[in-house]
């Protein structure tokens, strides 16, 4: 197993995400699918139990390919846990996918104590998301 994927699971598993190979057929023709993304996309075969979060990825794809792919689901997931919006959301994760993955974010913006209130922390900063333009929205399903 290559090493970046060995350090993608641990990371996985420090923060309470189970990640499930299954047959493509599970996913329905996605590649992989997180909880944050199954709620939008009305996927019902994934666990959203608070407690064991499971990420599905597709067990016949090379391993390469499910690298990228975890990477995506994990970046989508950590906005989406922020915030973002899917659609956004998954446009980023499209750009950073193939890039090393930092392990330094945490999967949820962390509050920050300042006397008697929390924040959330600016760990996030704003990005520039080009609009995704889809003629008809039951066509072009990117796999998510």
């Amino acid at each position: 197993m290559d090493k970046e994927f060995t350090k993608l699971l641990k990371y996985c598993e420090n923060n309470g995400l189970k990640i499930v190979f299954t047959d493509s057929r599970v996913l329905k023709d996605y590649s992989a699918m997180n909880p944050e993304a199954a709620k939008v996309m009305g996927f019902p075969d994934i666990d959203n139990n608070p407690k064991t979060k499971e990420i599905l990825i597709d067990k016949t794809l090379p391993e390469e390919t499910q690298i990228n792919n975890l990477k995506h689901e994990l970046i989508e997931m950590r906005l989406m846990n922020n915030g973002m919006e899917y659609w956004p959301a998954h446009e980023i994760a499209l750009s950073e996918e193939k890039q090393p993955f930092d392990f330094t974010v945490p999967m949820a913006i962390p509050m920050v104590k300042s006397g008697k209130k929390w924040y959330k922390s600016n760990i996030f900063k704003k990005r520039k998301v080009k609009k995704f333009k889809q003629s008809n929205p039951n066509m072009g399903i990117i796999r998510g």
